[in-house]
């Protein structure tokens, strides 16, 4: 039998590929950067179906517009794109599996934005104009009986993406809360629900850690039956 922290890891991953079909609860617009009615390719196509992977791609889309329109952004960030697209699709397009393509893009996905952060870092803009330290990347937490993620993609304009994932309990219940416009403020971000008021999500960081807090009212929208986002502090 396996462990328990090794059984949540796996439903974790199932739960990821149901997702494909179903759908998760998203908040604000966390779509992809392009048109999924025009999506041609096997990769677009895959984006588009996957929540997961359509958040990244959006946040990754509105940074990089961003980091363009800067007036201290690297001429080379257009060519670093195409190839990086170019690389994209040659490395993942070869996946013979649907589940090893999307474990591809994320990983590419997951890369790109790293790069884009520090780039967005050098540039002196985002929270570094303000002095601030950048709070990206990923964060995990794995106990017994729960295991949950933060993903963390700031914008030059104090904002960030913020995707929270958590599955707890014997019997693995189940939360999910994407958003797109999580506010910054110090060492904090704070993200209200528009169209539901009464759920707002505060994430502290410090150091390498972040300790994520929900109202009571975002896990009757984003969780599934007694599904609970934890306080509990993850590590990046």
């Amino acid at each position: 039998m396996q462990p328990p922290l090794a059984r949540i890891a796996l439903t974790a991953q199932l739960l990821a590929c149901l997702w494909l079909f179903t759908g998760p609860a998203k908040a604000d617009d966390t779509s992809p950067s392009f048109d999924c009615k025009k999506a041609a390719s096997a990769i677009e196509k895959l984006i588009c179906a996957d929540a997961f992977l359509g958040f990244r791609d959006g946040a990754l889309g509105k940074l990089y517009r961003a980091l363009v329109a800067s007036p201290n952004a690297r001429p080379d960030l257009k060519a670093e794109i195409r190839h990086w697209l170019r690389e994209r699709n040659r490395t993942c397009g070869r996946a013979r599996s649907r589940d090893k393509m999307d474990a591809c893009l994320t990983r590419s996905y997951e890369t790109m934005l790293r790069r884009l952060s520090r780039r967005m870092t050098r540039a002196k803009i985002g929270p570094a104009a303000r002095g601030l330290p950048s709070v990206s990347g990923r964060y995990g937490k794995k106990i017994k009986f729960f295991a949950g993620s933060v993903t963390v993609v700031e914008m030059p304009d104090l904002t960030a993406w913020v995707e929270i994932n958590t599955v707890n309990g014997p019997t693995y219940h189940i939360c999910n809360l994407f958003t797109g416009s999580a506010r910054r403020v110090g060492a904090t971000l704070v993200w209200r629900d528009k169209d539901q008021p009464k759920c707002e999500v505060t994430l502290h960081f410090k150091g390498r850690t972040v300790n994520p807090k929900a109202t009571p009212a975002c896990r009757t929208y984003y969780c599934g039956a007694r599904g609970a986002f934890m306080d509990l502090e993850y590590r990046r």
